[in-house]
């Protein structure tokens, strides 16, 4: 599984990033955002738009995103 980590990147480089990452490499992938939810809701709707589907790794870290092929 490749891991991406945004932690630290501008959020406003965060939708090219995560686009080209996303172009680049197949599922399933680990998308490791920080703690802002503009991050997280960017990182969101990007994988809404691949149509991808992902889930929080723990329920109590929400901000990993492990992501998986189509939506079901």
């Amino acid at each position: 599984m490749k891991i991406f980590d945004l932690r630290g990147t501008d959020f406003l480089l965060v939708p090219t990033r995560v686009n080209n990452f996303l172009l680049r490499n197949e599922p399933p992938l680990k998308i490791i955002t920080s703690d802002s939810d503009t991050v997280r809701a960017v990182v969101s709707r990007i994988l809404s738009d691949f149509e991808l589907y992902s889930r929080l790794e723990f329920y109590t870290n929400h901000s990993v995103f492990i992501v998986h092929n189509k939506i079901i």
